[in-house]
């Protein structure tokens, strides 16, 4: 505000506001100040659920994929699918011609008695017979299956494919393979009590083989066909089976082979030849260092590990690397898989 001097009679002065023609600036203080701008926490939340979904996603899929590949791993014990490293022989099987055969006193023909494979024919109430060599000698000559009692005079019946033809006939079967149809990647259990069907593939049972062997002194046929045609044959002499407290050590005469199919049992190795114990994936008895059996995928009488393996995967092709098909490694010198096989006993 202004001040104007104006003079007064009486020589004394006085002071009159000057009004100012503008009203009176209020100046006043906002108590709503704007508040600083907060960032929105929601796009955060929403990116962390988000990659916790693809983590899981992640998760489950990983999950799924652990599951499918063990759906293609034959069911074993935890214990026998344990990873195990085999040391196999390094030395390389010496090769050999098929064409360069033992002559048999028998001449084989090696064309098989039963070409279509065909569901065979069973043959019941042939008597009380202790093996297929005493039905054959009672009358009965054609292939098939037949009920045999090994335990006489116990009557305990077992099952059995009897080739009726093959060299002379009366031969047991203990293993036949010819399609895949039946797993063999089994435990110790399995093998011991057998299984599959006689009308097909099957495993006799080790007792039962060892029941068998125990009649007297017996041969032991292997035949085997390939994928590309064409039967071959492994024979050998006085085959003995120990019971399962011997680990079902299988033996043959030393020397014994003959056939076409290659000397993968080795007979010719040693005069006092101990033979070999079988093996499974839970019941490791061979001289590796390793389990054969888990890195064959099958069971068989390992020595280190083997040139055969008639038990493992059933393959039409080449196993070179891990060995695990159902190889007869003389058949072609090579670990390709054997389109049929059949393992029989005879006594002499």
């Amino acid at each position: 505000m202004k001040f104007l001097v104006t003079l007064k009679t009486g020589g004394t002065f006085q002071q009159e506001p000057q009004v100012s023609p503008y009203p009176p600036v209020r100046r006043t203080v906002s108590t709503d100040a704007p508040k600083p701008r907060q960032s929105g926490k929601r796009p955060y939340i929403i990116g962390l659920i988000i990659l916790l979904l693809l983590i899981l996603i992640s998760i489950v899929a990983a999950l799924i994929s652990i599951f499918l590949s063990e759906k293609e791993t034959p069911t074993v014990s935890q214990t026998a699918l344990e990873a195990t490293s085999v040391s196999f022989v390094t030395d390389k099987p010496t090769v050999v011609s098929t064409d360069q055969s033992t002559t048999p006193t028998n001449t084989k023909d090696t064309t098989s008695p039963v070409e279509s494979l065909g569901v065979p024919t069973i043959f019941n109430d042939t008597g009380f017979h202790r093996d297929c060599k005493e039905i054959l000698t009672n009358g009965s000559t054609s292939d098939g299956v037949y009920t045999i009692y090994p335990y006489l005079p116990n009557t305990t019946a077992v099952t059995v494919y009897c080739d009726m033809t093959t060299d002379g006939g009366g031969w047991t079967t203990f293993q036949h393979r010819r399609d895949g149809s039946v797993d063999f990647y089994l435990l110790w259990d399995s093998y011991r009590n057998g299984f599959g069907d006689a009308q097909g593939e099957y495993w006799l049972g080790n007792e039962h083989l060892h029941q068998l062997t125990s009649l007297g002194a017996s041969d032991f046929y292997v035949r085997l066909q390939k994928f590309t045609g064409g039967w071959t044959y492994a024979k050998y002499n006085e085959i003995s089976v120990a019971d399962e407290a011997g680990k079902y050590r299988l033996k043959v005469k030393f020397n014994s082979y003959q056939g076409n199919a290659g000397d993968c049992f080795q007979s010719h190795l040693t005069v006092n030849t101990p033979g070999y114990v079988f093996s499974t994936p839970d019941e490791d008895n061979d001289l590796a260092s390793g389990n054969c059996a888990l890195t064959h995928r099958g069971a068989w009488w390992y020595n280190q590990c083997s040139l055969a393996n008639l038990n493992g995967y059933y393959k039409n092709s080449n196993c070179e690397k891990d060995r695990d098909c159902n190889f007869w490694y003389y058949l072609a010198n090579n670990y390709g898989g054997v389109k049929t096989s059949y393992m029989m006993v005879r006594r002499v």
